[in-house]
């Protein structure tokens, strides 16, 4: 089980690509690292969890959100009348 997770709608379009030290010490920190490389154009959404086994706090979970714009020559949808 992955000590940080990606979920919800656009979760796909996340990823986890360094996890943290799955041990962290009192007063200490550690890192990961969270890649976007959307499907579509446009806002897209998913939510980190973070494992916890202190027992009295739970799993964290915090929004993230990235904006998928499409390359530089890219086809554009454009309508003439």
């Amino acid at each position: 089980t992955p000590l940080v997770a990606v979920s919800g709608a656009a979760a796909a379009d996340f990823a986890v690509t360094a996890q943290p030290s799955a041990t962290v010490a009192a007063g200490g920190s550690t890192t990961f690292t969270v890649s976007f490389d959307p499907s579509v154009s446009g806002t897209r959404s998913a939510t980190i969890s973070i494992a916890n086994n202190d027992a009295d706090e739970g799993t964290y979970d915090f929004a993230i959100q990235g904006v998928g714009v499409p390359p530089p020559g890219a086809p554009r949808n454009i309508r003439a009348n």
